[in-house]
C-alpha cells in the first residue's frame, strides 16, 4: 500500500509516494488543470503508476487558495455589516506602509464596496442586544446578493465576540431565503476583539470558500469513482493535518497549505544534515514562496499579511508568497518600466515555450531565451524556442532592447523580487541572512537560487534531490524512509572572499 503527498500549484501538480511495504518511493510530475484542478491530482498519480485502490493516506497540499488571493481571482463575495462599518476593510488599522510616500494606495479589499451592505443593528462591548435584527431590512440586501450571484456573504456586524445572536440570526435569514449562498457569521471564524481583523478574515473564508469546498467535493468523488478507499488529509498552513471536511470549512487555513509542505521538507534537511539554520524558499510556475526554520522548526506567525493591511489572523507556519514563478507574465507599465507578475500564465495557457496557446512572455520563456532551459527538458517535455523568442521580443522591441536583454531585465527584476520577499521574513525576525543556509526548493527555485543568496549575501545553497516535488515531499517527512541520501548538490556562493564586501 501507498502513503502519497499531493501538491496542487498554479502551475504543476506534483507527486511523492512511498511503499508502506517496500519502502519504494515514487514521484510524478503534471500540469496542472486549472479548470477541474482534481483531474490533475488523478493524472499524477497515474504518472506515478500507482493505482487509487492501493493509496491508504492520501495527504494532499494546495496553492490553490494562495494562488486566489495573490491574483485575486475568486469569484466576488458579498458582506453584511453594522451601520456605519461599511468601510473598515479599507481604513484598516490607520498605518501607512511607506511613512515618507505621498501617493501610495493601499491594496483593494477582498470584498468590493458595491457588495458590501449595510443594516441598522447594535450589541455593545458588554454582549447586550440593543437593536435586534429587522427582517424587512434585509430584503433588498438579499435581493441585491441574488442578482449579483453571489455564493457567499460575510456577516460582521460590531461586537458579535462578545454575543453572536444577532449576526447569526442575518445568516439564518440569509440561507432561508437563499439556500445556495453560504451564510459566514465573523464570530464562527474568529471571534475576536478589534473589527478589523475579524471583518478581513470572514472575507477571507467567504471569498476562497467556494473555490475551496467546491474543489475538495469533486476531488472526493473522483478519487471514490478511481476506487480511492484510503484516508484523505489535507495539509493547513501551520503544517498539521485536517480531514477534508473541515478544510471544506476552515479554508482560511489553508491559504499557505501548499508551502507549509516544503517548510517540512526544509526541517528535514535541518534535522538530517549539518545545517541548523535554513532559509527554504519554493519557486514554482505561479508563487515564490519563503520561510526560515531554526533548530531544524517552522516558525509560527499569528500576524500573517496576505497583502499590506490585509491580516490572516490563524496561526501558520510563517511563510511569504509573492507573484514570482516560472509563470509569471513580464509586462510594461504606464510608465514605461519592465515589470513580472504577479499575474501568471498558470498551466492553461501557461508560457509561450509550452506551445499550448500562450503569447505573453514569462519568466520561463526568458530562462528559455537564454539557454538555461534545455528545450527538450531531458525528453520530458519539448519547449518551443521561437515562440518564447517571439512572446519575448513583444516587450524588446517597445524597450528597444534586444530579445536577450529584456530576457536578462525580467530575471534581474524576478530575482530581486524574490530576495526581498526572504529579506521581509528575516528582517521580521531580526535574522541575518549569513548565518543561514538557502534551500532551493521547486520547479524553477535551483534556476535562480544562486543570483537570490548572491543579492541576501547567504554563503551556502542546497539544491536536494527531490527539489522540484519539495512540497508533495514535505507531507510524508513523518513516514518511514531514509533520508541520509536526500542531498546531490551543494553549492558555495558567493566566494567567501567576496562576502565582507557584499555588507558593506
Amino acid at each position: 500500500m501507498w502513503k502519497v503527498g499531493i501538491d496542487v500549484g498554479g502551475t504543476f501538480t506534483d507527486l511523492f509516494a512511498v511503499n508502506s511495504a517496500t519502502g519504494e518511493e515514487r514521484t510524478g510530475k503534471v500540469l496542472t488543470t486549472p479548470e477541474e484542478r482534481s483531474r490533475g491530482v488523478l493524472n499524477a498519480i497515474a504518472n506515478a503508476g500507482i493505482a487509487p485502490n492501493e493509496i491508504e493516506l492520501l495527504v494532499h497540499g494546495t496553492t490553490t487558495a494562495t494562488n486566489a488571493l495573490i491574483e485575486r481571482t475568486f469569484p466576488d463575495a458579498a458582506m453584511i455589516t453594522t451601520e456605519g462599518f461599511r468601510d473598515v476593510l479599507e481604513i484598516g488599522r490607520m498605518h501607512r506602509e511607506h511613512l515618507y510616500r505621498p501617493y501610495q494606495t493601499k491594496p483593494e479589499p477582498l470584498i468590493r464596496r458595491r457588495h458590501r451592505h449595510t443594516i441598522n443593528e447594535r450589541t455593545n462591548a458588554s454582549g447586550k442586544v440593543e437593536k435586534e435584527i429587522d427582517a424587512a431590512e434585509l430584503q433588498p440586501i438579499i435581493e441585491a446578493i441574488a442578482a449579483a450571484g453571489i455564493k457567499s456573504v460575510a456577516i460582521c456586524l460590531i461586537n458579535s465576540y462578545a454575543n453572536p445572536a444577532n449576526e447569526r440570526k442575518v445568516a439564518e435569514i440569509i440561507t432561508a431565503a437563499l439556500p445556495g449562498v453560504r451564510a459566514i457569521p465573523s464570530a464562527d471564524v474568529k471571534p475576536v476583539f478589534r473589527e478589523h481583523t475579524r471583518f478581513t478574515l470572514a472575507s477571507v473564508r467567504a471569498t476562497i470558500l467556494p473555490v475551496m469546498a467546491d474543489y475538495f467535493e469533486r476531488l472526493e468523488a473522483r478519487l471514490r469513482e478511481a476506487g480511492f478507499t484510503g484516508n484523505l488529509m489535507i495539509l493547513k498552513s501551520n503544517g498539521g493535518m485536517m480531514s477534508v471536511n473541515q478544510a471544506r470549512l476552515r479554508v482560511e487555513e489553508l491559504v499557505e497549505s501548499g508551502p507549509a509542505g516544503g517548510v517540512g521538507y526544509a526541517s528535514e534537511i535541518a534535522r538530517t544534515a549539518s545545517w541548523v539554520n535554513i532559509i527554504h524558499t519554493d519557486m514554482g510556475g505561479t508563487s515564490f514562496d519563503a520561510s526560515i526554520v531554526e533548530n531544524g522548526q517552522g516558525l509560527i506567525t499569528r500576524e500573517y499579511e496576505i497583502e499590506f493591511d490585509i491580516p490572516v489572523a490563524v496561526p501558520m507556519l510563517d511563510i511569504r508568497s509573492i507573484g514570482a514563478g516560472g509563470g509569471s507574465i513580464g509586462w510594461i507599465d504606464s510608465g514605461g518600466s519592465l515589470r513580472v507578475g504577479p499575474m501568471s500564465a498558470s498551466s492553461v495557457p501557461g508560457p509561450a515555450c509550452y506551445g499550448r496557446g500562450g503569447t505573453r512572455p514569462t519568466i520561463t520563456d526568458a530562462n528559455l531565451v537564454l539557454g538555461r532551459i534545455s528545450p527538450d527538458l531531458s525528453g520530458k517535455f519539448k519547449l518551443d524556442v521561437a515562440a518564447a523568442r517571439a512572446a519575448v521580443e513583444t516587450l524588446s522591441s517597445q524597450l528597444n532592447l534586444s530579445i536577450e536583454e529584456c530576457a536578462e531585465g525580467m530575471l534581474r527584476i524576478a530575482t530581486e523580487a524574490m530576495a526581498q520577499a526572504v529579506k521581509l521574513v528575516l528582517a521580521s525576525r531580526g535574522r541575518d541572512p549569513r548565518d543561514f543556509a538557502l534551500a532551493s526548493f521547486g520547479g524553477a527555485g535551483p534556476l535562480h537560487a544562486c543570483a537570490v543568496a548572491e543579492a541576501l549575501g547567504t554563503p551556502t545553497v542546497i539544491v536536494p534531490r527531490y527539489s522540484g516535488v519539495a512540497s508533495a515531499y514535505g507531507e510524508r517527512c513523518d513516514w518511514q524512509s531514509s533520508t541520509t541520501k536526500k542531498f546531490s548538490t551543494t553549492l558555495r556562493w558567493p566566494p567567501k572572499s567576496s562576502m565582507k564586501s557584499a555588507f558593506v
